[in-house]
């Protein structure tokens, strides 16, 4: 069996033509759309097989996972594992036992906070989940079963940030932090993001990064041992050269491209957004951590990946917003064609490997052993 096809990306490409008519039809007005998209992810999400990576940790981590009434733990971190996803891991099996069963609660929790969130800040729900779809929103779900209960309480926090209520926005990030430790990061960001950055401070920042990273000057290997128990990852010399090698595979890319364009479409556009919405201010500075963090990362996968990631949810929301604020009708047609090409192109890419290969609970799934059998081909391929 290939590797990697593009026949492993038509599931993806089938819920991304799903969520582009449920868009058409929320444009004309109709906001059952927002919903039925809602429904959609659940379901594809939700009900979801083996898919990707991390479910092979995350598995046996649950099937050993004692209920309530044998919970034993007796630190906030220990054989990585947090002490709070820990303990609602286990009232979830408490209740049932089963793994799916598990995943789903995890997917529709995770679901509501988004969706509350982009009928909060979002000037459409249903184009927010598209570029949810796309931009990383699957990796958290199917991978990042810890980070993503992290990032919706940090998602909740927001509004408590914009308003300078610091208790609440504190509390929720500590709470997320008993879910993965990198929360912490969020909590001296209370300081910051919600004021402006100087635009020489923008266009300063943005080419120092990119010479560091075309002249191949590399700052995370040293950070590496710090910053290990962060991602729940063992500080060791043959890991670690393993994920510099893996870091590789990023550099000048089509993902640099497009991250770069799109830094630079959201700094052009930052002041007519601001000033129809003072929320973007927010987003953008998010966006600005992101694009600064992958490229400083770029050279270790699993910090491009992980550490970044915090704030990939700016995508969801300047994208969405950035039609809005283009007032001349062809631009904005041009610009939406743009972007749903670029989101095509991005679902296809990410998903045309065969640890993507999408089954569901509802028509049946490949059995465990099969899919540690293809998940340990894929890795001595990448290796």
């Amino acid at each position: 069996m290939a590797i990697t096809s593009n026949f492993y990306a038509i599931p993806y490409v089938i819920v991304f033509i799903i969520l582009l008519y449920l868009y058409t039809k929320e444009r004309k007005g109709d906001e059952k759309a927002q919903l039925l998209a809602f429904g959609v992810l659940l379901c594809f999400i939700g009900l979801r097989g083996f898919i990707y990576s991390d479910w092979i940790s995350y598995y046996y981590f649950f099937e050993n996972l004692p209920t309530l009434t044998g919970l034993q733990y007796d630190s906030l971190y220990s054989d990585g594992y947090e002490f709070g996803f820990v303990l609602y891991s286990s009232i979830i099996k408490t209740v049932c036992s089963n793994y799916f069963f598990w995943v789903f609660v995890n997917t529709l929790i995770d679901l509501l906070v988004i969706y509350w969130f982009f009928r909060k800040y979002s000037t459409s729900v249903v184009m927010s989940f598209i570029l949810f779809v796309t931009f990383m929103g699957l990796s958290i779900e199917f991978n990042l079963y810890r980070n993503s209960k992290a990032m919706s309480l940090f998602l909740l926090s927001i509004p408590y940030l914009k308003e300078r209520k610091a208790l609440p926005y504190f509390l929720l990030n500590l709470g997320g932090c008993l879910f993965h430790l990198s929360a912490f990061l969020f909590l001296p960001l209370y300081f910051l993001l919600h004021k402006r950055i100087p635009k020489f401070v923008v266009w300063v920042t943005f080419f120092i990064v990119n010479i560091l990273l075309f002249c191949h000057v590399s700052i995370t290997a040293d950070l590496f041992t710090l910053l290990s128990p962060l991602l729940g990852i063992e500080a060791m010399s043959d890991k670690l050269a393993n994920y510099l090698i893996q870091g590789e595979m990023y550099g000048l890319s089509f993902g640099y491209i497009e991250r770069t364009v799109s830094f630079i479409v959201f700094a052009l556009l930052y002041n007519r957004m601001a000033n129809r919405n003072a929320n973007h201010v927010i987003f953008y500075n998010c966006y600005f951590l992101y694009y600064i963090l992958f490229n400083l990362f770029i050279d270790v996968k699993v910090f491009a990946d992980r550490i970044p990631l915090l704030f990939v949810f700016s995508y969801w929301i300047l994208y969405a917003n950035m039609l809005t604020s283009i007032h001349n009708k062809h631009n904005k047609l041009i610009m939406l064609v743009l972007l749903l090409l670029l989101c095509f192109a991005k679902i296809v890419t990410s998903n045309r490997n065969i640890m993507a290969m999408y089954d569901n609970v509802l028509w049946g799934i490949l059995p465990i052993e099969q899919r540690e059998s293809i998940f340990e081909t894929s890795m001595d391929d990448l290796l």
